[in-house]
C-alpha cells in the first residue's frame, strides 16, 4: 500500500526503497505497540535514532520525511515536524526534535 502511493506520486525506485526501509525499522522497533505512530513514540524514536545511534542529518531528515508520507497519506493523520540543530562542543550537530500531530 505505502509502495504504490509512493509510486502513484512519482518518487524514484531509490526513494520508495529507502522509505520502506525507514518505515519497516521504525516499525519493528515498535512491534508490540498497538498503536505504534504516537507522538510520544515518534519523538522518542527520532531521538534514539540522533544520541544513540548517532545518525547523519540526512538520515534523520529521510527518516522524517518517510513518518510524514507514512501518517499523512496512509494514517490520515498530518505531523508538523521541526528539526533545530544544535552545535556541541566537540563541533558536531545535534538535533532537538519536536513534534506536532493534528490529530489522534
Amino acid at each position: 500500500m505505502l509502495q504504490n502511493k509512493l509510486r502513484i506520486r512519482g518518487y524514484s525506485s531509490k526513494t520508495i526503497k529507502a522509505y520502506l526501509g525507514h518505515i519497516r525499522r521504525y516499525l519493528k522497533h515498535y512491534e508490540n505497540e498497538l498503536n505504534p505512530f504516537r507522538k510520544d513514540l515518534v519523538e522518542a524514536y527520532l531521538l534514539n535514532l540522533i544520541e544513540e545511534k548517532n545518525s547523519s542529518h540526512s538520515y534523520i531528515n529521510q527518516t522524517v520525511s518517510a513518518i510524514k508520507f507514512a501518517l499523512k497519506n496512509i494514517i490520515n493523520t498530518d505531523i508538523d515536524v521541526v528539526i533545530n540543530r544544535l552545535k556541541k562542543k566537540e563541533s558536531y550537530l545535534k538535533y532537538l526534535v519536536k513534534l506536532k500531530l493534528s490529530k489522534y
